[in-house]
């Protein structure tokens, strides 16, 4: 909901389940997938696709025919050369009821001594990376499910950064409704408010109700906000590593993850729209006086479900203006004006406004 010169009201409805979350892999199972990306990509028995920077790759998982010995999980073979200072991300989302649990596998060069995380999501996966040392780099895009198959779409984004500290101003992944991702907090996450901090842009239509629930192995905090104005209008801290944070879409809306310290969380955005609510007045325009040749300003204070259309209409039928507000023709004489409000689920009709025009000031101007 927006407010443009008058409130207007969402209700919020009780969130859709989310999406369950799939389990944490042991360090050892971690090692073991890695070991096995390796393995495929050294002996040749997979393909491999260099990923260009900045753009986006359509795939089919399975049809490669390859897989990972060490659990037999369908995957394909992505590179790409990384510099130094090399702030890069992946996303990859799965397409089809057949693509379940996608999974994302990166292998950085063997010098680096923090790794990113092996990442498992519902329906999409988002991982962010700084590279530290000049190397190829292999992406294994995935499943935890050897029975996965189907389409993904799988993108690629990469900026050199002038030093190893990641600008406040960071690049927000989108989420869409219904959407689950699967990331990590890290010390290359973006800079806001003097935390680290990953940022979403919510893909939700205006008077949504949006609910995002995260878990993440540390304690954190949320808020969503207004890009256009940076008001923040939803916000939670977690103490367990689980929160629940909701609010209302509005155009350009955001939600960020902060926290000071750095590991895994997984996240899903439910969205419910609101009823339709036939238009209240709540606030009418009062009678004006107006010196002769002057305007009468009118406006109103509604309670409605967006999109709202108010027209003003002349006592004699004639149609002057469609907003909340109206600034009336120059006036001779006194005139009487009314608003119709109306959206999808009804109208209705403001009282008669009279303006009174007082010539007192002509006439006396004239006899002088």
């Amino acid at each position: 909901m927006r407010i443009v010169k008058f409130l207007l009201v969402a209700v919020c409805l009780a969130a859709a389940p989310l999406y369950a979350q799939p389990k944490r892999l042991t360090s050892l199972e971690d090692q073991q997938i890695r070991n096995a990306v390796v393995a495929a990509y050294s002996f040749g028995h997979c393909g491999t696709i260099p990923l260009i920077r900045n753009s986006a790759v359509r795939g089919t998982l399975g049809r490669s025919q390859c897989t990972l010995s060490v659990d037999g999980t369908p995957v394909d073979l992505y590179t790409f050369d990384g510099v130094t200072n090399d702030f890069f991300t992946v996303d990859l989302h799965a397409n089809g009821e057949a693509y379940t649990n996608p999974r994302v596998v990166l292998v950085p060069p063997p010098s680096d001594i923090e790794k990113p995380p092996l990442l498992t999501g519902s329906r999409a996966v988002t991982v962010r990376w700084l590279v530290e040392t000049p190397a190829r780099w292999i992406i294994a895009i995935g499943s935890a499910d050897a029975s996965a198959h189907g389409d993904y779409v799988v993108g690629f984004r990469s900026r050199s950064l002038i030093n190893s500290q990641v600008p406040q101003q960071c690049t927000q992944q989108i989420l869409q409704c219904n959407q689950s991702v699967s990331a990590v907090m890290s010390r290359h996450s973006c800079a806001f408010d003097n935390l680290p901090t990953d940022g979403y842009l919510l893909m939700a239509a205006p008077g949504v109700s949006v609910s995002a629930e995260i878990d993440a192995d540390y304690p954190f905090s949320a808020r969503f906000r207004y890009r256009n104005t940076g008001v923040s209008y939803g916000r939670t801290t977690s103490t367990n590593g689980h929160a629940l944070v909701t609010g209302n879409a509005d155009r350009d809306v955001e939600l960020w993850i902060e926290n000071p310290d750095r590991g895994f969380y997984s996240m899903s955005l439910s969205c419910s729209s609101p009823p339709c609510l036939r238009p209240l007045i709540v606030g009418e325009p009062p009678d004006q006086t107006v010196k002769a040749g002057g305007h009468a300003e009118l406006s109103l204070n509604l309670d409605a479900t967006l999109p709202v259309k108010v027209e003003w209409v002349e006592g004699d039928g004639t149609s002057w203006s469609a907003g909340p507000t109206f600034l009336t023709p120059p006036l001779a004489g006194d005139r009487t004006f009314f608003a119709v409000v109306s959206n999808a689920c009804g109208s209705v009709q403001s009282r008669t406004v009279t303006i009174h025009v007082d010539n007192s000031s002509r006439h006396r101007r004239v006899t002088h």
